[in-house]
């Protein structure tokens, strides 16, 4: 399983939980702490490795390829989403 597919189920857990719930709270966090939270301090590491290494040139590439992974995240909670309302 890759780390889409693995995000893509626990954010429609996430988003098929009672909102306000308990439940939803616990998945939504466990979604963070498992996805968000680890992308955000290793994209932050790399991208101020890429600066201090390579110059300006290079870490607009790696922004480049954040920027494409953040959209990718994006798709996937959109189509997540438009696949619960068409459920109701």
């Amino acid at each position: 399983m890759t780390i889409k597919s693995a995000f893509r189920n626990r954010y429609a857990e996430a988003i098929k939980a009672s909102p306000f719930s308990e439940e939803a709270t616990r998945k939504s966090a466990s979604l963070w702490d498992w996805t968000m939270e680890s992308n955000i301090k290793v994209w932050a590491e790399i991208a101020e490795e890429r600066l201090e290494k390579y110059g300006k040139r290079e870490w607009n590439y790696f922004a480049e390829h954040v920027m494409n992974e953040i959209q990718e995240f994006a798709k996937i909670m959109k189509e997540e989403k438009e696949k619960l309302e068409a459920e109701k």
